[in-house]
């Protein structure tokens, strides 16, 4: 595919999340392209969730996978460009000390800045992030659908709607909004997945009405999405323990691929709390933090 290349461009929105496999795709690329003797070109993109956002557990190696390449946090808070300057530097694939990487950098951007405040519209970068809100949820919601839920696949709010036959949408919702989450609100819902060609052919409880919760973002500035959603998490394995439901995971391999470890399991299963998962992670984003600092381009 590559013979008579002279130049590979990835020129590809992310969304600013570990297991949105397009930087997965990324690093694939310049493995390609340095064995090639390729010169291989980022033209940055803004990160969506802006640059000083930085949260969730760090990947651990042996759950590295297509949805988690890198042990970097859930949340990295790094454009592309930023990124394809780490995994080259700190050597997370093999082969690319010969790669002729050229980042060609941002104008106007500044790492405060999330997509709202860029003034420009949304374009889908997959079917199920149609919009900012679904890509700004992601983070949180991306894991919650991997327990026996369904995350609004099969409507139009994917990642901002959860529910099941088994939950009680206006408990769930009074359970959550007492707690102190900034930029976020918790309404009852009721909605029916349905089968959308090329966009989730077969979702979870397809055709059932079933209960469940809306997040509505009120400020998408302090709105923290992974956190949140380990919120929503607890608030799911608490229902879950309260039903007598045997196991609230769907897909325990995905779950523990997502999660980059399997400690998020064992502190919901044990009944640790949202806060409790989100102090867990604090001291290894520190680390990363210092990290990445020489690599940062804006």
């Amino acid at each position: 595919m590559l013979r008579g290349i002279d130049v590979l461009v990835f020129d590809i929105q992310d969304i600013g999340t570990r297991y949105y496999t397009y930087i997965s795709t990324m690093g694939l690329a310049m493995q390609a392209a340095a064995a090639r003797r390729i010169r291989f070109v980022v033209l940055d993109r803004p990160n969506p969730l802006g640059g000083n956002y930085v949260s969730g557990f760090v990947l651990e190696p042996e759950l590295a996978s297509f949805v988690g390449q890198y042990p970097i946090p859930i949340v990295h808070g790094l454009t592309v460009g930023e990124l394809a300057r780490m995994i080259k530097g700190e050597r997370w694939l093999p082969d690319l000390d010969a790669l002729d990487l050229e980042v060609v950098p941002l104008q106007g951007w500044r790492r405060f800045m999330r997509w709202h405040e860029l003034q420009r519209p949304w374009v889908a970068t997959s079917p199920n992030i149609p919009s900012f809100e679904a890509a700004l949820v992601y983070p949180g919601m991306g894991i919650v659908g991997e327990t026996e839920v369904n995350e609004g696949r099969g409507t139009l709010m994917p990642f901002s709607l959860f529910g099941a036959p088994w939950l009680d949408g206006g408990r769930l919702a009074e359970r959550l909004n007492v707690l102190p989450l900034a930029g976020v609100r918790f309404a009852p819902s009721e909605f029916t997945p349905r089968s959308v060609a090329g966009v989730a052919l077969n979702p979870r409880f397809e055709g059932q009405r079933i209960a469940g919760v809306r997040i509505v973002v009120t400020d998408a500035a302090s709105f923290e999405p992974l956190e949140t959603g380990m919120h929503v998490l607890a608030a799911l394995f608490a229902e879950a323990r309260a039903k007598r439901m045997a196991e609230p995971v769907a897909n325990m391999a995905m779950f523990h691929a997502l999660s980059g470890t399997k400690r998020l399991y064992r502190m919901l299963a044990s009944g640790s709390s949202g806060a409790e998962i989100i102090a867990a992670w604090s001291e290894e984003v520190a680390r990363f933090r210092a990290q990445r600092a020489q690599y940062l381009l804006y």
